[in-house]
């Protein structure tokens, strides 16, 4: 008998549960990521557009919780 495929993606029921916070705190820091252009909050994806279910990495929800900061867009600037 084969072991099932466990994914890394997660809902945000089971997001919420992993973390041990409320389904409508995880919701709101996935709004936060969106807002603030992934500069803060927690980073999911929404495949199918703006109504969609949220998927959130297992990483991403251990960066969210340890409080490790996203990384920085590294942005070539021209030299005066």
């Amino acid at each position: 008998m084969t072991a099932p495929v466990v994914s890394p993606w997660m809902s945000v029921a089971e997001t919420a549960a992993y973390t041990r916070r409320h389904p409508e705190t995880v919701r709101r820091a996935l709004r936060e990521w969106e807002r603030s252009k992934g500069r803060r909050g927690l980073k999911g994806a929404q495949p199918n557009g703006a109504n969609a279910c949220w998927s959130v990495h297992r990483d991403d929800a251990d960066a969210w919780m340890s409080g490790a900061l996203p990384a920085k867009s590294r942005r070539v600037r021209a030299i005066a």
